[in-house]
């Protein structure tokens, strides 16, 4: 009977709290989704950026060379 009293009250505080815990979720949610969507657009710039960079780099370094290295 014990066991009952408290699955009963469990489920009468689950099914009270639960529309203000959705209300919550879905506002942090709609609070960081801009967030995130900057973050994986920073996330592909700085990868871009990197590939530039080690490009650059790669260009830096056959510019440097001397023409008998480079086959001229």
């Amino acid at each position: 009977m014990r066991q009952q009293v408290i699955a009963e009250c469990t489920r009468l505080a689950r099914d009270t709290w639960q529309p203000f815990v959705d209300d919550v979720r879905d506002e942090i949610i709609a609070q960081t989704r801009d967030q995130v969507d900057l973050d994986a657009s920073l996330r592909q710039l700085v990868r871009q950026l990197q590939e530039a960079i080690v490009e650059g780099e790669g260009l830096c370094r056959a510019a440097a060379r001397p023409l008998h290295e480079t086959g001229a």
